[in-house]
């Protein structure tokens, strides 16, 4: 199958809020509670809390590996954010994850805020996110250098096409949705969409995995390639990861997606709990 694609507008967005489904959420990373990183880029800074070092950040003759916080938020607001940087193309490298209670039997969404700040290396650049489960690989996405200083590819992860799905602008923030179906329905199909908050467009597509997962989705992986050569600079803002009672038809799926009225009203609701 290959990535199909359609542009979301205002209204159609708002009707769908309408009818959004019940949710639990599992993972609601905002960052404004964490130690924020006064020399990002320069120094070794603290780890976001709940997050796991899976390498250990390095700093040497050879550049900088290093997630901590940075003291800048993304448009749905706040004033920090995670900053995932790599400028060691010799012999550093980041991978971080992030678990939560497994759940086999629940539809899973993940949400986050997304922006490249720069590109360190046309030919080097490189970041993945995934979801996985016990077995089987996990949904997600790869962004990829392209040769150019100003963008880079969108490839998603664990698709039977893995062409580049689209460019992703440096300096742009985006909001980047995955919904993947119940591990217990055994179905191979799955969802993302992008929605670019400059322009207030959404990309969505609808995807195959050419594996069905096994056991129970129960954490986020985020990488900075899969090699030591690999570099990178981007921050990653508010991360959610909750259930989904139900996965929408693909047409009805790409408005649920949309972007920051969506948000405000997880935001919303997360922050009347919190009372």
């Amino acid at each position: 199958m290959k990535p199909s694609a359609i542009l979301l507008s205002t209204a159609a967005m708002v009707a769908a809020l309408l009818t959004d489904a019940p949710a639990d959420l599992l993972v609601g990373d905002t960052f404004e509670s964490d130690v924020v990183n006064l020399s990002p880029r320069v120094a070794l800074g603290t780890d976001p809390a709940g997050w796991g070092n899976d390498f250990g950040d390095s700093l040497n003759g050879n550049g900088l590996t290093d997630v901590s916080v940075e003291g800048v938020g993304s448009p749905q607001g706040g004033s920090q954010s995670m900053l995932f940087y790599d400028s060691n193309g010799v012999d550093g490298r980041i991978a971080y994850s992030r678990t939560f209670t497994s759940t086999s039997s629940s539809n899973v969404m993940v949400t986050l805020d997304l922006r490249v700040n720069s590109v360190l290396n046309t030919a080097q650049d490189k970041f993945a996110l995934r979801l996985f489960a016990t077995t089987g690989l996990g949904i997600g996405f790869e962004l990829s250098a392209n040769g150019s200083s100003t963008s880079l590819n969108m490839i998603p992860l664990s698709h039977t096409n893995a062409s580049a799905l689209q460019t992703i602008t440096v300096g742009d923030w985006y909001r980047i949705s995955l919904l993947a179906p119940s591990v217990d329905s055994g179905s191979p199909d799955w969802q993302m969409s992008l929605y670019h908050y400059a322009s207030a467009t959404t990309n969505a597509y609808a995807l195959t995995r050419p594996d069905a997962p096994s056991g129970g989705y129960w954490r986020i992986y985020l990488q900075s390639g899969y090699a030591n050569a690999n570099t990178l600079d981007m921050n990653l803002d508010n991360v959610t990861v909750e259930t989904v009672s139900v996965v929408p038809e693909p047409a009805t799926a790409l408005l649920l997606f949309g972007g920051g009225l969506l948000m405000w009203r997880r935001l919303q609701r997360r922050g009347a709990a919190r009372q």
